[in-house]
């Protein structure tokens, strides 16, 4: 399977998760710690490897690399926020469903806008690789505190940036 269609299976399995977790109030509790991990994994490995590729390969899609950037830090405020407040807290399902309207947004703005530079381009394939692996890593290894907010990106971590 080339990297586009292992980032469209990948994209695939990741709206699956939200539509298990959008489904109802009790599966917003039980699926945070999957979902939220899982989630926040993706968003670094894309900023660390897929985002960078996209933008180096395809530079006239900067301005939609940007947008998904951003549209991940929102998702990250809101997997951040639901965490913090943790299940039974106030506004919890409310940072729930944020999180999930801006992934499962940001997940077709991918579709449409920026996998298409990963057609058929010599370069794809070891980009994606490269990105389900830090995903994995990240997914596995790093506490989701970390994974949420930042820490090691520099100066005011993910939520300094603009």
């Amino acid at each position: 399977m080339d990297g586009y269609a292992r980032l469209i299976e990948d994209n695939d399995s990741l709206r699956d998760l939200i539509q298990r977790w959008r489904s109802t109030t009790d599966s917003a509790a039980e699926l945070l710690p999957t979902a939220a991990r899982t989630l926040a994994a993706t968003a670094r490995a894309k900023d660390q490897v897929l985002y960078p590729a996209i933008r180096t390969h395809a530079p006239e899609r900067a301005a939609l690399v940007d947008e998904a950037e951003r549209i991940n830090t929102h998702v990250l405020g809101f997997l951040g926020q639901a965490v913090e407040i943790g299940p039974g807290g106030y506004a919890f399902v409310e940072n729930v469903h944020e999180a999930i309207g801006a992934a499962d947004g940001l997940l077709l703005h991918e579709r449409r806008d920026l996998m298409p530079a990963l057609r058929e381009a010599d370069w794809a394939d070891g980009a994606v690789a490269e990105y389900l692996t830090v995903r994995e890593t990240l997914s596995g290894e790093m506490p989701l505190e970390r994974l949420i907010g930042g820490e090691g990106e520099g100066e005011g971590g993910r939520a300094g940036r603009a």
